[in-house]
């Protein structure tokens, strides 16, 4: 049996998230805003980060947060060369 890569944490089926206005405005890039749901932090990841932890190609990691940023569900801050801060915004 296969070990899951991350866990949804309760609070995010409370909040609706996977409803279907959400999921309209996500797409698939709704698993990229569950998996950061679940490392919130203050620490910067790189979208290389990402790529080790979710096995996405990094053009689709770059596309997915942009849908994300776009539709107001997160929002990023630079720091460093590579590095982005996430915030969660909605749902």
């Amino acid at each position: 049996m296969r070990k899951p890569r991350f866990t949804l944490p309760n609070s995010m089926y409370q909040d609706d998230l996977f409803q279907k206005k959400h999921l309209d405005e996500m797409g698939v890039a709704v698993w990229l805003f569950a998996w950061l749901h679940a490392h919130q932090s203050q620490i910067p990841l790189t979208d290389r980060e990402i790529n080790k932890n979710l096995g996405w190609p990094l053009h689709k990691i770059k596309r997915y947060r942009q849908r994300l940023e776009k539709a107001g569900y997160i929002k990023t801050m630079r720091v460093g060369n590579d590095g982005l801060v996430y915030e969660m915004v909605r749902p």
